[in-house]
Parts: structure tokens; sequence; C-alpha cells
């Protein structure tokens, strides 16, 4: 029977040593017990080189406090937590706790599972989901919840923000006359000098086609109109390739009480139609 029990014994060792997820063990809030696949994820070469605190950073400390709070209520925990490295390389984890009673003493046993992988491909979908392909700038999708989100905002808070509606004028036949290839050439210089010349603050969106959108944090549509008239300006000073000179048209307004997202994409959608119809290359207020 004991020859059996230390055979047990060696195999749920080798087991515990071998399996690919980190178990880590804590007693009265030391670690006790780590296993060579969480070494290896860690960077480390012995139990004695681990302190906790090293391997939390400071983001994902409040998340480790309440870990151990659910464990006390509960007696078990599942979660996603962000843990360091020795050489200081993030990783996600997804950690999975339970209470053990290990020779008398309270304790705890984790399953750490590396899923760094996964956390990144999410990021990544995640930007395909709101980021314009082309020009890598917002689309349509993320740029419409930004601006719910500042209508939210003044309404709750009195804060106030313009709206800038431009598009390229005659852009169809740059198409048309130039190819695609082009076409997309200027949808992206364009996209980088508007970049050059608006604040960080400020949130651009491309609207779909040669249709881009601007939010901007200001007080008065002066200050607004001000903006267009320099990104119209720096626009039609600008020498493209092949098609040399591009302009555009734009319309600008101010968030007023009450607006909702149809009301005030409607306000300066209309007023880009006005400076359409009254010749292009120009800034019209609404």
């Amino acid at each position: 029977m004991k020859i059996v029990m230390n055979i047990e014994k060696d195999l749920f060792q080798q087991f515990i040593e071998k399996v690919p997820i980190g178990i880590l063990v804590q007693c009265d809030g030391k670690v006790v017990f780590i296993n060579k696949t969480l070494k290896e994820m860690l960077g480390i070469t012995s139990l004695h080189s681990l302190q906790l605190r090293d391997i939390i950073p400071p983001e994902s400390r409040k998340e480790l406090l309440q870990i151990y709070r659910t464990i006390l209520k509960n007696h078990s925990d599942k979660r996603e937590l962000r843990i360091k490295t020795l050489s200081g390389k993030i990783l996600w984890v997804e950690v999975i706790t339970e209470e053990i009673n290990l020779d008398g003493k309270r304790c705890s046993i984790s399953g750490l599972i590396d899923i760094t992988d996964k956390k990144n491909l999410e990021r990544q979908l995640r930007k395909l989901a709101t980021i314009d392909r082309l020009t890598g700038i917002y689309n349509r999708y993320a740029f419409e919840k930004f601006l719910e989100e500042e209508i939210s905002r003044a309404e709750r808070y009195g804060t106030d923000f313009a709206l800038i509606m431009f598009d390229i004028d005659n852009f169809k036949k740059i198409n048309d006359t130039y190819g695609h290839q082009t076409g997309d050439m200027v949808l992206r210089k364009i996209t980088r000098l508007v970049k050059e010349n608006i604040r960080k603050s400020d949130i651009f969106g491309r609207w779909g086609g040669e249709e881009f959108m601007i939010i901007l944090p200001v007080k008065s549509i002066e200050e607004a109109f001000k903006v267009a008239e320099k990104l119209r300006k720096k626009i039609e000073e600008h020498k493209f390739p092949k098609v040399k000179k591009v302009t555009i048209s734009a319309g600008v307004t101010m968030y007023r009480k009450s607006d909702t997202l149809k009301s005030i994409i409607r306000r300066v959608d209309t007023a880009l139609y006005m400076a359409k119809k009254s010749g292009k290359n120009k800034v019209v207020t609404a």
C-alpha cells in the first residue's frame, strides 16, 4: 500500500510540474509552491526569487484584492488578469482559484492559463471593427458612437462642441480620370493633412466614400469655422501627385440643446449641401 501511495504521489508531482498550466499555491499570503510551467511563464528559476507584488502590475492590484475577497466569500474565483514577467513583459492570463486546506492551514491554489495571444487577437478585431482600413481613422460606426457620447455629455454637463462635415469636390472625376488608386492616394493625403492640423482632442472619422466628419470641443461657431477654413486652405494649397489641385467643401454646426444624432447630422449635412450648391471649395455654417 505504501509503495502504491508513493507511486501515486510521484505521478501527481510529475503531472503538476508538466501540466501546461501555471500552478501557484499560497498560504497566509505567502507563495509556497509554483510549478515549472509558471516558472517558465514568469522567467524565474526558483520559488525564492518570486515576490507576488513583482508580477502584478499596478493596474491589476485591485483585481488581485478582488480575487482574495471573492475567495473569502465564495471559496473560488475565476477571472482574466494581467501579470508581469521578470523581464517586464505583460501577459494576460485566465486565473482560476480555489480555496484548499493544507496541513490545517487555509490556502489557495491558482491555475494560470496564458491567453495573451487571444487578447491580442481580440484587440486587433476590435480595431478592425472601428478603424477605416484605407485611411486609418475612425470609420462611420465608431464615429457615430463618439458623436452619441458627445451629445450625451453636452446634455448632462452643458459642454459645447461643433461638428464639421466635408467632402472632396469632384471626387468622381478624379477616380474616372486618374483611376481608383489615385483616388485612394488623395483620400490618404487629405487624411494626413487634416490630422496634422487638428488637435488630439478632436475626433476625426471617415463618414463614407469621400465624406469626412470632425468633432471639435469648441465654444463658438466662429472657432469651428476657423478650423474648417484652415483645413480647406491647407488642402487647396497642397500639390497632389498627378491630380495637382484638390479642393473640399465643408459644413459646420454647433451642438444645440435637445439635439439628437439625426438632427445635428441633418443640419451639418444641409450646410455642406449649401457649400456645394453655392460653388464648392467653401465653408458654410448652419
